[in-house]
């Protein structure tokens, strides 16, 4: 969850196989101690910029990923 002008927004990105696959990629590559990166658009707006921290911040939490 992000916080942006005291409104709270909730992202579900495990309702998303592809999310739930990434999630896998990148803890398995932080288990092993591989670099880890996200393609950010150049046009990218402040809101997908929000949500593309938002899905990292979900990969890189530690949990595992629910099927």
């Amino acid at each position: 969850m992000t916080k942006t002008n005291n409104i709270e927004k909730a992202y579900d990105f495990g309702a998303s196989e592809f999310n739930r696959k990434m999630k896998r990629i990148t803890q398995e590559r932080l288990k092993r101690g591989l670099p880890v990166s996200l393609d950010i658009p150049n046009d990218a707006t402040p809101e997908e910029l929000e949500e593309l921290k938002a899905f990292d911040a979900w990969t890189r939490d530690g949990q595992p990923v629910e099927d």
